[in-house]
């Protein structure tokens, strides 16, 4: 059903008669088809187990969540922060609120939200480099690595901690560090790749931006190509914080968005 809807309304092939059986399997579907990319089937499919039952916890969170990934973010996010405020102790919530902060530039909101789930007996990877991570965007690198080397400690092999970290040591221009961090990765074949390419962002960040391009064409998709090599040229442009977002993040700051149409617009 999920391939059959992926590029469509859900209404087509949904039992109405499930909302009112079984509100928590359309939940269940609608997380299907949001992954999938089918964000206004997803949308469907929320809507109408909160018309069955208005009190389903998950279909709110899964509604707000999917709202953050829309032109009606700040619904979303108004609506996550409810929930959070009522369930302090529900980790996906903290989650996807910082996520749909995240997506509106919010980082020092962010920040302090995923601080609050990141104990010092916690031992969730996730959690812990997603704070890791907005450390680093919000300038306090050493409480960064801080959390990354404790993401480290449940799981020393683990690849995207490995990445940010290394990234962070770069941001901060110690070079030879960031690339030693690295050497575990770049011979294993199911993480080669990321390793390289995170590779060829701190030649960037280091102003090698000729190595950079040789390793990006050897490891990105093409589709990908042209941005990676565009930030690159303009990487001496941005400030911390937009390097940091691009490269731990993998999101392209609105603000950087913007003086690119700029730009282009002036050319």
């Amino acid at each position: 059903m999920l391939t059959a809807c992926s590029g469509g309304s859900s209404n087509r092939n949904s039992d109405p008669s499930l909302a009112s059986q079984n509100p928590e399997g359309l939940v269940r579907v609608g997380e299907g088809f949001e992954r999938t990319g089918n964000l206004q089937g997803a949308l469907d499919l929320y809507n109408q187990a909160l018309e069955s039952r208005p009190e389903l916890l998950s279909a709110e969170i899964a509604r707000a969540r999917l709202l953050t990934k829309t032109s009606r973010r700040e619904e979303g996010i108004a609506t996550l922060q409810k929930i959070y405020s009522e369930n302090p102790n529900n980790q996906p919530v903290a989650i996807a609120l910082v996520q749909g902060l995240i997506f509106s530039d919010r980082y020092l909101d962010a920040y302090q939200v995923v601080k609050s789930i990141v104990p010092e007996s916690s031992t969730d990877i996730q959690a812990l480099d997603l704070a890791g991570t907005l450390a680093d965007i919000n300038g306090e690198s050493d409480k960064a690595k801080t959390f990354y080397d404790r993401a480290l400690q449940v799981n020393p092999n683990d690849a995207s901690v490995i990445k940010h970290l290394s990234i962070s040591f770069a941001l901060n221009e110690e070079y030879e560090t960031a690339t030693a961090l690295l050497q575990g990765i770049l011979g294993v074949p199911a993480t080669e790749v990321l390793a390289k390419q995170t590779l060829a962002n701190i030649y960037a960040l280091s102003g090698q931006i000729e190595a950079s391009n040789v390793i990006a064409k050897a490891t990105f998709e093409p589709e990908q190509l042209e941005q990676w090599n565009l930030i690159y040229q303009l990487i001496n442009t941005l400030t911390h914080q937009e390097k940091a977002v691009f490269l731990l993040l993998d999101i392209l700051p609105s603000s950087v968005t913007e003086r690119i149409q700029k730009s282009n617009a002036n050319s």
